[in-house]
């Protein structure tokens, strides 16, 4: 009964958006992103006696989750095949080249007749969900052919429709998932609740990923000529609700330099910040040691610097947690020592609550709630130790989920 409203709702709702893309970018963007699907897995070809694994992600953070996984299964699958799936462009358009993928796509659209054909032709011998990701028919159609489905790095909380009284049909959902690799007890004690058993905790593979990252951390000798010698406070994957915490504080000569990161690095959304900073920033994409050396503030306006930009940085901010975007990571700031400041909405992130209890993260309601902290942080050295050691050590002591899962793949799957 659920599958059945489901499709026809999203059957009507494709119906509605195929009208309105003539007149929307983003929707006629979507379509056409679908459409380069076919293109995008016409050379992938399963050999026989392969092993091919399905992974399907978000976005860019969740597939930064499982890079230590897709390294680690080239060395104990050396016959396998990995193929990844995006839902969002921010991910695909950064990783859809990335070697260590045989073939990466968006995620068909959530309907009977593009999942068959995904499937005819890529031919999973498994399909890994990274978070969160249950989409209704890609369950349904995957768990019909006997693929086994497995859900790596979830979460989830006692507010969720899966654990209500009346569901309207999601928990059915997650019985089709054959093997949960969960983030926290308290995720397996809700999945038991329902007379789901088959789940492990194995931790959050993120702490893999950020500890090889800051392993292989490269020196930027961009942030190297503009700090000098100075302290620097990196904010990273910020919006302008998070700006209004610090704006106040910028003047030509502080005592700590800035480099901000934001998460929208457009043209607009970069001239965007700099109408609203108070002094004059350099930019990493035209930065000149000469003219932007003596700036105190400096504007990352590109991709794929910011996780190992953390690696120069005293004094960490992470954004999203102002507004209602979401926490971003704050495990890439954490790894290499920092005290971190993140906003005030934070508690759905297992990850952000711990670390504050482990007494390396400070979460602030207000602009002067973030000028005390920063103040102390910057005039304390003893405490910017003490918290960046913690949070360090907490990154530490949390790793291995990515040998766990490897652990249980070598008893499901040749190798």
């Amino acid at each position: 009964m659920f599958n059945a409203l489901y499709s026809f709702l999203f059957a009507f709702v494709y119906m509605l958006a195929k009208l309105m893309s003539p007149f929307s970018a983003k929707i006629r963007g979507f379509f056409e992103q679908r459409n380069s699907i076919a293109k995008d897995i016409a050379h992938f070809k399963k050999e026989k006696g392969q092993t091919v694994f399905w992974f399907h992600t978000a976005s860019m953070g969740e597939f930064e989750q499982i890079k230590p996984l897709l390294e680690e299964i080239k060395i104990s699958f050396p016959n396998a095949q990995s193929v990844v799936t995006f839902f969002s462009p921010s991910g695909y358009d950064i990783f859809k080249c990335s070697p260590l993928a045989n073939a990466v796509s968006y995620l068909p659209l959530d309907r009977s007749k593009d999942l068959i054909s995904y499937l005819n032709k890529v031919q999973p011998d498994a399909l890994f969900l990274v978070k969160y990701e249950f989409w209704p028919n890609l369950l349904k159609t995957v768990h019909q052919r006997n693929i086994p489905i497995y859900s790596i790095s979830s979460t989830f909380r006692k507010e969720q429709l899966f654990f209500k009284s009346i569901s309207f049909g999601l928990r059915a959902l997650l019985e089709k998932v054959n093997y949960f690799f969960v983030l926290n007890q308290a995720s397996k004690d809700l999945l038991n609740k329902i007379s789901i058993k088959n789940v492990e905790i194995i931790g959050d593979t993120r702490f893999d990923r950020v500890l090889a990252n800051a392993r292989s951390v490269r020196k930027h000798t961009i942030i190297e000529e503009f700090l000098g010698d100075q302290l620097c406070c990196i904010a990273g994957s910020t919006w302008p609700e998070d700006h209004a915490l610090f704006l106040s504080l910028f003047q030509e000569k502080m005592p700590c330099k800035w480099i901000i990161a934001p998460h929208k690095v457009e043209k607009e959304a970069i001239a965007q910040l700099e109408r609203t900073l108070p002094i004059k920033a350099a930019k990493w994409t035209t930065f000149n040691i000469k003219k932007d050396a003596s700036k105190s503030i400096l504007i990352i306006d590109c991709i794929g610097v910011l996780s190992t930009a953390y690696g120069h940085g005293d004094i960490a901010y992470v954004g999203g947690g102002m507004g209602t975007k979401g926490l971003h990571n704050t495990l890439e700031a954490a790894v290499f020592g920092l005290p971190v400041i993140i906003g005030k909405n934070y508690h759905r992130y297992p990850e952000a609550n711990l670390l504050i209890q482990n007494g390396g993260m400070t979460s602030v309601k207000s602009a002067k709630e973030f000028a005390d902290i920063y103040q102390q942080l910057i005039t304390q050295k003893e405490l910017r130790k003490k918290q960046g050691m913690a949070n360090q050590n907490f990154i530490k002591t949390h790793q291995g989920a990515t040998e766990k899962i490897i652990s249980f793949l070598k008893t499901q799957f040749e190798t």
